[in-house]
């Protein structure tokens, strides 16, 4: 749902929305209800997108709509005014500007917002996409699924032209799920959406009980992969602990595989099983991408530029990341999406950073570590990531944070050029630039930060000690 600021009352901390035209909708319990598609647009998952750039705004994540405003100690409320326009009052401490454009995604039903993507692969081959533009989409622009050997070049993912649209896809631009063989992206533009302009991850499933020596019920966890085919026969399983997210045992081959319901299904092993308990975890590694983006700009989007979570071989090149989040991002986790993703050899080169962390969630350009309960276990276990190259990289920053990295297995971060802007205001300035915890071999050499003040960095003593620190300008070492 997409609205404008038409006025702005400072004294009464309020704000005149007028909804778009084509929208029916009417005020009840405080919320606004579209009728042409029955959903509930729930105030507080709002976005404010800037009226001149078209790319939200400075912050965003300090200035969305809140049913309770702290700082007002009290609940918002709706007015309406007329057929199209809506006074909303106390909803904010720090109010909206005058032609913004408001954007709302809707909440009542699980999944509605990601109900229907513009090309869903599933369980295909060999695909080609050329030369396609995607306007809109509720959902993704382009998703695979257990799929094989995909390749997009001239996707464009964008706005209408000449339209006052200020959002393509509600979801990700591209994302790719348990996939294998080659995922290439190649002089694609993924603009104007709501979440990442690229999402490539395995899924990490649960073990809900074991059965007997060779049987076990799995779940799936996150409701948005209900229904999805965790694995087949022939496939090879990693144990997970879900402490640590590194391997627990021998690797599990699959001999048979039934699905329950959407939630549950029943797993075979060639193999004795070992000891497992609920709660543990299982990554399909036969279902593990190559994956090459290059010549790619993602642009005016939400979320993060680029999320890589695949063990295969990576190469990010060639790029042009503006995003509102981290430029490239690599987590494992299994406390939300249960998202699956060591990586082993990776090279991102040669890209252009323009200014990503504007909205407000303190991410720096590139962040790199494994989400995991107990972070004291990283060395004493193992490392999550391995084999990381940073390289010939150009960095535009407003903000301090340019890279996070954590239980990394040889990292390199060479030759890349850092230069400070004042394209906006900063947000986290204290935070160190490059910031090293818990990682092995170490290559730092090459760089150069170019700014008012030398740039900050942060190493811990367990990643120092393989340390290589050679030839860099402009930073403070610490």
């Amino acid at each position: 749902m997409q609205g404008k600021v038409e006025s702005v009352q400072q004294d009464a901390n309020s704000y005149i929305l007028k909804i778009d035209e084509k929208e029916q909708f009417e005020v009840a319990n405080n919320d606004l209800i579209i009728k042409r598609v029955e959903a509930d647009y729930y105030l507080g998952w709002n976005f404010w997108f800037d009226a001149a750039t078209k790319a939200p705004v400075h912050n965003l994540m300090q200035r969305r709509n809140k049913h309770w405003n702290p700082y007002g100690a009290q609940h918002y409320e709706l007015e309406r005014l007329d057929q199209h326009r809506v006074r909303v009052i106390n909803a904010i401490d720090s109010l909206p500007e005058a032609g913004w454009h408001f954007i709302a995604k809707w909440r009542n039903r699980p999944n509605i917002n990601r109900t229907a993507p513009a090309i869903h692969l599933q369980d295909a081959k060999r695909i080609q996409l050329s030369g396609i533009n995607i306007y809109s989409a509720a959902g993704m622009g382009v998703i695979g699924e257990k799929s094989e050997a995909i390749s997009l070049n001239r996707v464009n993912i964008t706005t209408t032209p000449n339209s006052n649209r200020v959002v393509s896809t509600t979801a990700d631009a591209t994302h790719f799920v348990n996939c294998k063989g080659l995922i290439q992206l190649e002089n694609c533009n993924f603009q104007s959406c709501l979440d990442d302009g690229l999402n490539i991850h395995g899924n990490y499933t649960t073990i809900h009980r074991t059965i007997d020596a060779y049987t076990l019920i799995g779940e799936v966890v996150h409701v948005q992969q209900e229904g999805f085919v965790f694995a087949s026969a022939g496939d090879t399983l990693h144990h997970i602990n879900p402490n640590t997210l590194l391997p627990e045992s021998a690797p599990i081959v699959v001999d048979a595989y039934r699905i329950i319901n959407d939630n549950y299904f029943e797993l075979k092993s060639r193999q004795p099983l070992p000891k497992m308990t609920a709660g543990d975890g299982l990554d399909n590694i036969t279902w593990s991408a190559d994956l090459v983006i290059r010549d790619c700009r993602i642009e005016r989007n939400w979320a993060r530029g680029v999320l890589i979570k695949t063990s295969g071989k990576l190469l990010v090149e060639n790029n042009y990341i503006a995003s509102n989040m981290s430029g490239i991002r690599n987590w494992g986790e299994m406390n939300f999406f249960n998202e699956s993703g060591r990586v082993t050899d990776v090279l991102i080169r040669s890209n252009i950073f323009d200014n990503v962390g504007r909205g407000g969630t303190g991410n720096p350009a590139i962040i790199i570590y494994p989400q995991i309960k107990d972070t004291s276990s990283i060395r004493q276990s193992g490392y999550y990531n391995k084999n990381i190259r940073i390289t010939d990289n150009t960095f535009y920053a407003f903000d301090a944070g340019i890279l996070f990295a954590q239980s990394i297995e040889n990292l390199e971060f060479t030759n890349n050029k850092i230069f400070q802007t004042k394209a906006h205001r900063p947000l986290f300035p204290d935070r160190p630039g490059i910031e090293v915890r818990g990682c092995g071999t170490l290559n730092f050499s090459g760089n150069t930060y170019e700014g008012w003040e030398p740039a900050k960095m942060a190493i811990d003593q367990a990643s120092i000690q393989n340390l290589l620190l050679k030839g860099n300008k402009g930073f403070l070492e610490k």
